[in-house]
């Protein structure tokens, strides 16, 4: 039996990275338009991309908007655009096709990421090196 590409925990994660953005720390100019030249350049793309620094929008094939993304330094946020019903289908599966795409930007160029939802919210350290890791609840 073949093991599924794409499981439960991919699609966790990316639906993670939709719903609360990409925690990566980069200059947003480069960041955002080495963005839009990767996707402007994959060979077998059936989308593309328009935008800078400012943002960025990801189109289908047939010139259709599918997803903007902002960028603020620290974490990229995803926001589809509304659709019908007839179309919903297509467009979810053409954003997951583009999630993947900007993840993989992303991976190239060596940034660390992350789901934002998941980001630690602070560090507890001890200065004192005689502490016991239970000892900073005291």
């Amino acid at each position: 039996m073949k093991e599924k590409l794409i499981n439960d925990n991919v699609k966790a994660y990316l639906v993670a990275c939709l719903v609360s953005g990409i925690h990566v720390e980069a200059d947003p100019h480069e960041f955002m338009t080495g963005l839009v030249s990767h996707v402007n350049e994959l060979t077998e793309r059936t989308y593309w991309a328009t935008g800078d620094e400012d943002g960025v929008i990801l189109h289908d094939k047939l010139d259709m908007p599918i997803l903007s993304l902002i960028y603020n330094g620290t974490t990229l946020k995803f926001m589809l655009f509304e659709t019908d019903d007839y179309l919903e289908m297509g467009m979810n599966k053409d954003a997951g096709l583009m999630l993947l795409n900007v993840l993989g930007y992303i991976k190239e160029e060596g940034l660390e990421h992350g789901p934002e939802c998941i980001q630690k919210t602070h560090d507890v350290t001890t200065t004192d090196t005689t502490d016991t890791i239970d000892d900073w609840s005291l």
